[in-house]
């Protein structure tokens, strides 16, 4: 279990007219668990990702995994983070090498080690670029070799800062698909950290971080509500939401539990077909 108590974090000091992103956020996320915390540029969403991590230090209260204070440093691959740029991530000239780096770190045996490198490029496309350097592959196809690399490592907890903004629509829907067969397989956390309602819906609790804190909460369902509030807050419907009010407009009701465009495309074939 993951528990946030409390944090507050500064860049600075208060005197010294220091920025403080964040005020006494308070979280608790089970294994298994998947978490959206939505919030605009320079809400604080990659300084708490980077306070769970290890890589920076609260200013004051206590971040605890499985039951023990995480200290800088120390997220190790219990912790894996994917920011969304692959440039801040990825250290070496190619794919295997970057994919061998961190297991080897970890003490996976070599037999291992192939396996995984294997599995999880696979997973993202991109097990036949295995021996080609990074920089003759795309931004997009870049960030899939980064997303890989730290599946590969297993962590029980995943941070993702908004980790899917360099791919394309399609790697998208097929990354959030992977990313819930993991939760619901090997029990991993996801906290997904993002600008987008849309992506946000894909998670089972939603999280607004604004002003320092967590302010309010929802379901996926009540994000397709024009009465969420979301729209006050400076949040466009998701895109899904938008095209069923439409369609109820046009006379054609779309059942409730509908909550991605993948269902909605899903539905909406089903029901031409029938």
């Amino acid at each position: 279990m993951l528990e946030l108590k409390k944090v507050c974090f500064s860049y600075g000091d208060q005197e010294g007219g220091g920025s403080f992103p964040l005020r006494g956020v308070s979280l608790t996320v089970e294994r298994g668990g998947y978490v959206a915390i939505l919030g605009r540029n320079a809400a604080g969403k990659t300084t708490l990702a980077k306070l769970i991590k290890g890589l920076l230090y609260p200013s004051s209260g206590e971040i605890l995994i499985d039951g023990q204070p995480i200290c800088p440093g120390e997220g190790g691959s219990v912790v894996g983070l994917i920011f969304s740029n692959p440039d801040d991530q990825l250290l070496f000239p190619t794919v295997e090498e970057e994919m061998a780096f961190g297991l080897e770190c970890m003490g996976v045996e070599r037999e291992t080690i192939r396996r995984r490198m294997l599995e999880y490029l696979g997973l993202l496309g991109m097990e036949q670029f295995l021996s080609v350097p990074l920089h003759f592959l795309s931004k997009g196809q870049r960030q899939r070799v980064a997303i890989a690399a730290v599946l590969a490592l297993e962590p029980n907890y995943l941070l993702l800062d908004e980790a899917t903004s360099a791919l394309d629509p399609r790697w998208r829907s097929r990354f959030m698909s992977i990313l819930s067969e993991l939760s619901a397989r090997r029990k991993m956390a996801i906290i997904h950290f993002a600008t987008s309602v849309e992506e946000a819906s894909y998670a089972r609790l939603i999280l607004i971080l604004e002003n320092g804190g967590l302010t309010a909460k929802y379901i996926p369902a009540e994000i397709s509500s024009p009465g969420s509030g979301l729209i006050e807050r400076g949040y466009p419907l998701p895109s899904v939401a938008e095209l069923s009010l439409r369609l109820e407009q046009m006379g054609h009701p779309i059942p409730p539990g509908i909550l991605t465009m993948e269902e909605m495309e899903t539905f909406l074939l089903t029901a031409m077909r029938d």
